[in-house]
């Protein structure tokens, strides 16, 4: 969820163009470069993966190494 939340923070911040690299985003974030290689993808998944992973269920299609863990 903290990865998810984090990949939609930095998204914002290059939609609303407060940063226009990975590079301002990493500053901006006091972060390596490759964490937001690494994050930003999670923008990507589908509506219904993103509501699995955040209500704690399995998600269909995700390796076991990406469930959630249990709170």
């Amino acid at each position: 969820m903290k990865a998810l939340t984090r990949a939609w923070r930095c998204q914002r911040l290059l939609d609303e163009s407060v940063c226009t690299s990975i590079r301002e985003i990493a500053e901006e974030e006091a972060v390596n470069r490759s964490c937001i290689c690494r994050i930003l993808p999670l923008t990507l998944f589908a509506p219904d993966i993103v509501e699995c992973i955040m209500d704690g269920r399995p998600a269909p299609g995700l390796p076991k190494s990406l469930k959630p863990v249990p709170m």
